[in-house]
């Protein structure tokens, strides 16, 4: 039980990170691919916080869970 606790915990923390800091997320993942180093586009940031989200909301469901089984 600890250890999805602590999984869930992580992955609501990665999770705000990549909502809060998608060009950090970009730089590290997909800055090497671009000719010039220009920044991502609206769509990139906006599927990235996306997937934040998603991430944030697998950790709450899985948290609640573990704390009320």
């Amino acid at each position: 039980m600890l250890k999805y606790i602590l999984g869930s915990l992580c992955l609501i923390i990665f999770g705000i990170f990549i909502i809060r800091k998608p060009i950090i997320v970009w730089k590290i993942r997909d800055a090497w691919e671009t000719q010039d180093g220009t920044e991502p586009s609206d769509l990139y940031i906006i599927v990235v916080r996306i997937v934040g989200g998603l991430f944030v909301f697998v950790g709450l469901v899985v948290f609640i869970t573990q704390l009320f089984s």
